[in-house]
């Protein structure tokens, strides 16, 4: 049984226009010119090129060929420039894991580079700040720059910057009456409408 993929979004929690999905694994059991040259004849000496488009950002097709083959097909328009410079090693990288005779879990998921590249140099997120500086005050500056950007969402709500700190305002003077002050620990409990 065949059931389509915009039926399938529709049982979802998915909101309509969302993919369901960003990348695609295919398996064939055979590459068109295997498949024709075995038939003979007219066909052996006849060599068909693959020309597709994917329509998701990555698809990993395999081929059970006298050999495994892998084609990466990918959205230029969708990856970014590093992650299409890196489709290369991370083939070659699949191609050693499907190689090899070692158990899965002792296999490495990443490369040596790939690994200090999200260890290290991604990681690198030391800021200095002075210490009169407090988040309050950060934010009521990003307020400043930006009051009608989106700051939060929560489902399908949203709060801009100038909406956001309004509320948290209003919070703050609600509990301020309160007798609520400076290094007090407060627990808050509200609805989320």
């Amino acid at each position: 049984m065949n059931t389509p993929l915009h039926e399938i979004q529709s049982w979802s929690d998915i909101r309509a226009g969302t993919p369901l999905f960003e990348s695609l694994v295919v398996f064939e059991n055979y590459l068109l010119d295997s498949y024709f040259r075995k038939k003979g004849g007219s066909w052996l000496n006849r060599e068909f090129i693959y020309r597709g488009r994917t329509n998701y950002p990555l698809t990993l097709i395999g081929y059970a060929d006298n050999k495994l083959l892998l084609r990466i097909e990918y959205d230029e328009a969708r990856l970014i420039r590093y992650d299409t410079q890196n489709l290369v090693s991370s083939r070659l990288c699949l191609m050693t894991l499907l190689q090899s005779e070692a158990q899965i879990a002792d296999l490495p998921l990443l490369t040596a580079e790939e690994r200090k590249r999200i260890l290290v140099e991604w990681n690198n997120t030391h800021v200095e700040i002075s210490e009169g500086c407090m988040s309050s005050r950060l934010f009521e500056k990003q307020v400043e720059r930006t009051p009608d950007r989106t700051a939060v969402e929560f489902g399908n709500r949203s709060l801009t910057y100038k909406e956001f700190n309004e509320r948290s305002n209003q919070l703050a003077h609600y509990l301020q009456r309160l007798g609520v002050g400076p290094e007090r620990l407060v627990g808050v409990c509200m609805e989320v409408r």
